[in-house]
């Protein structure tokens, strides 16, 4: 028979022992909570390092385009061979030598010839009218220059892993107003992708 001491002190214990599991849980979810915050400050980290390592290396690439040999738009580095899955930047750098005016950019799909050089462009652009785009990644919105100012912007190429093999032709076009063709500022730039 059980009695009302007895009870009362299995009461209690089972009360204890919940709260003891329960504080367990609670720190083990705040342990992983914070691993995982730290881990997404470690990955923002390291691709602004990234981020600034190219903007370095690129600026002064485009610097050099732009103001040395006077182009109004230039691309650097202009070719890459990657393997699905990769990915790459490239700099975007625009020299306004008129009055200042905004501009904009597109960036579409010109070509693509697979591993036997076969040209099968239309199959891949489809229905799109500038293809694969969600190979691309920019901040290409609207952008103001005064006269002899320089824009840069990375622009990033990521491969999917069911891409074809064979080599991608992207254009880069930067417009004055409404990305038309007399609307362009400077020559078309080529970005060429060759995926193994």
């Amino acid at each position: 028979m059980i009695t009302d001491k007895n009870y009362s002190l299995k009461s209690k214990r089972g009360a204890i022992e919940l709260s003891a599991s329960m504080l367990v849980v609670i720190i083990i979810s705040l342990v992983l909570f914070l691993g995982g915050v730290a881990l997404l400050y470690q990955l923002i980290s390291k691709s602004q390092d990234f981020k600034n390592e190219l903007d370095q290396q690129t600026a002064e690439e485009l610097q050099r385009l732009l103001l040395d040999q006077g182009q109004q738009v230039a691309l650097y580095p202009n070719s890459a061979v990657l393997n699905p899955g990769q990915q790459q930047i490239f700099g975007v750098g625009v020299l306004n030598i008129g009055a200042e005016k905004s501009f904009s950019a597109q960036i579409c799909l010109s070509k693509f010839a697979d591993k036997l050089k076969i040209d099968r462009t239309s199959e891949v652009i489809g229905s799109e009218n500038c293809g694969l785009k969600d190979w691309i990644l920019y901040d290409f919105s609207s952008f103001f220059l005064d006269t002899h100012e320089t824009w840069k912007v990375p622009l990033l190429i990521e491969v999917p892993p069911t891409a074809e093999p064979g080599e991608y032709i992207f254009n880069v076009v930067i417009c004055t107003t409404s990305c038309s063709h007399a609307d362009q500022y400077g020559n078309t730039q080529k970005v060429r992708i060759t995926v193994r």
